[in-house]
């Protein structure tokens, strides 16, 4: 297992480590050795003076205080002395690069490799439209694009065909700025689909601000003086926004977000430096923004002033938007507790924004609860309550006043926990009453359509590798994406044969489309799953991946990558990066299955 400290987007890699050592002969590892360290010789450069401090940080606990010397805090500090220190270590990583002669070759391969068409499923809004991202090969950030009509767009199922012909570019972020440090942090339509509410994150900043546009207006050029100037906007600005979703209302008024007070450090909207401060952020709350009025006019919907660290999750139920589901955390843990409000199907949303009632469905902090979808009053959550590998649970929404919530909430199991070791990863509502289930078995994804009775139906099971599917309860169809090692996504779309009702019977699971990569191909490369003993006896997957031209006898050079920590472990990925040094230096690459808390304890 990993450090705890490392987040989920840090792993831990070993390059051009020799891969299983018992391989090698008594001398073959001598000579290793021997090489490595007159690499190191020569190698090893002049590493610039770092400042060691006297800083002494005190924290408080249950048995009184903690002092923890901080020597190196004056590296969190924007000033002249850590710019320096920046600057002198990027010198000496580009000098000691440059050493290299196979540093052009990498970069023209991997600039070869890189540049093949990928997009992503379609999604179909409420404009009538269907929408995807896409990416030419080589440019910064995906474009959003959309078909020119109502019908899905039908590409040749193994072409490079571009979207152009089938579709328009709706909003390509690569226009925000010249220098393409923004980007699309969320969106969200309108449940009318007649808006879209984005947020813009600069500088690679958590903090982003949100802005709405008509979806009769596509953002595809660079307005005059940058997109704080571009005319087809509405004048909506909803800033200090942080980890938060869009939850549009089913009136298509308005929507929830989570946001951070204001701070003079963050200047003015212009500026946008929400993020540059090292200090932490606290009493985040829910509130909601009318469409067409100023933020100061926002609707406080949640917050608690007792508990400034807790952070606020929203979201409504599909596809009437009724219940509001209100998600509280303290922390990293996955626990959380539950709160829910009734919206009625009557009256005007907003003015009931103000004063919810909020039925405290889970009110401590012993599992993590998932809302899934709604069938009337019953609602369908997954938790891991006395259940690690995750189960379904129902129970019926209260009625009346909360006040009047004697009795403790009735959870009934709905699916059990799989007694196989797989790990229900999520569960969404699709064409009305079904389910699409998704299981993490062996590092490897499974993809099940469920009844509304628990019936399990398993498509492609030979798959192995990684999937993702965003299926709707209000459609009866979805698409799932399927990656490997060595393929970067083949795209399929399943279909019920009639709506609303839940049986699988006479349904189609059909291709819609496939990546075509240029200079890596997919039968090039081996992939195989083999198992070893962790120190306490368990038994964990590695995936090794190799040239079909790569030797064999332990001389080849290899990557062993992975990572493992809350709850996660890593799955089969496609990378550019690690095929092209397998396939450049006829080398391996190995991802063992790192133990953080998931499937393997």
């Amino acid at each position: 297992m990993l450090p705890t400290s490392l987040s989920r987007n840090h792993f831990l890699a070993y390059p051009f480590a020799r891969l299983g050592r018992q391989l090698q002969t008594p001398s073959q590892e001598n000579a290793t050795g021997s090489w490595l360290r007159s690499q190191k010789a020569q190698l090893s450069p002049p590493y610039p003076r770092t400042r060691r401090s006297d800083q002494v940080d005190t924290y408080q606990n249950k048995n009184g205080e903690v002092k923890v010397l901080d020597s190196y805090s004056w590296l969190e500090q924007d000033n002249q002395e850590r710019s320096s220190w920046l600057d002198e270590q990027a010198h000496l990583t580009q000098g000691f690069l440059e050493r290299f002669d196979h540093r052009e070759r990498i970069r023209s391969e991997l600039t070869k490799n890189w540049d093949f068409n990928r997009f992503s499923y379609p999604r179909l809004a409420k404009d009538g439209r269907w929408y995807w991202n896409y990416n030419s090969g080589l440019q910064a950030q995906y474009i959003l694009y959309r078909s020119k009509t109502s019908e899905l767009p039908k590409f040749e199922v193994d072409s490079e065909e571009g979207p152009e012909a089938q579709g328009e570019v709706f909003f390509n972020p690569n226009l925000l700025v010249e220098d393409g440090t923004a980007y699309l942090a969320t969106s969200a339509f309108s449940k009318d689909g007649k808006y879209l509410a984005y947020g813009i994150s600069l500088a690679g900043s958590d903090f982003f601000t949100i802005y709405l546009r008509e979806s009769s207006k596509p953002f595809n050029r660079r307005p005059e003086g940058g997109f704080l100037n571009d005319p087809d906007r509405l004048p909506d600005v909803i800033r200090f926004v942080k980890f938060s979703t869009i939850v549009w209302t089913h009136d298509s008024k308005g929507f929830f977000y989570q946001r951070f007070p204001e701070r003079a450090e963050h200047g003015s909207a212009a500026e946008d430096k929400a993020g540059t401060e090292t200090t932490s952020d606290e009493n985040a709350a829910i509130y909601y923004h009318v469409l067409g009025t100023g933020q100061s006019q926002d609707i406080l919907v949640y917050k608690d002033d007792q508990n400034p660290s807790w952070l606020f999750g929203i979201g409504t139920s599909e596809p009437d938007g009724r219940f509001i589901g209100l998600y509280i955390s303290k922390d990293t843990t996955h626990k959380n507790k539950l709160y829910m409000a009734d919206l009625g199907t009557d009256g005007d949303i907003t003015s009931k924004l103000g004063n919810l009632k909020w039925h405290k469905i889970v009110d401590n902090w012993d599992a993590e609860y998932s809302l899934v979808a709604n069938h009337e009053r019953k609602q369908f959550v997954i938790t891991d309550k006395d259940a690690p590998r995750k189960k379904v649970v129902t129970f019926d929404m209260p009625e009346g006043d909360p006040t009047e919530d004697l009795a403790p909430i009735e959870f009934k199991e709905f699916i059990p926990e799989d007694n196989n070791g797989g790990i229900l990863s999520s569960m969404s509502g699709v064409n009305g009453r079904a389910f699409v289930a998704q299981y993490s078995r062996n590092v490897c994804d499974e993809l099940h359509v469920v009844s509304s009775t628990g019936e399990f139906n398993r498509l492609d099971p030979n798959f192995v590798g990684t999937l993702s599917a965003a299926p709707k309860q209000e459609d009866d169809f979805f698409f799932a994406t399927f990656s490997e090692f060595n393929d970067p996504g083949v795209i399929k779309r399943f279909q019920f044969k009639e709506k609303d009702v839940d049986s699988v019977e006479g349904h189609s699971w059909t291709t819609w489309r496939r990546t075509r990569m240029k200079g890596l191909l997919a039968d090039e490369f081996n992939t195989k799953q083999v198992w070893y003993k962790s120190k306490d006896g368990v038994d964990v997957p590695m995936f090794i991946v190799w040239h079909k031209d790569t030797p064999l006898d332990g001389t080849a050079p290899a990557i062993q990558y992975g990572y493992g920590g809350f709850n996660y472990t890593m799955r089969p990925f496609f990378s550019v990066s690690f095929l092209t040094f397998v396939k450049a230096f006829k080398g391996v690459l190995a991802v063992p299955g790192i133990r953080g808390g998931a499937e393997k304890g």
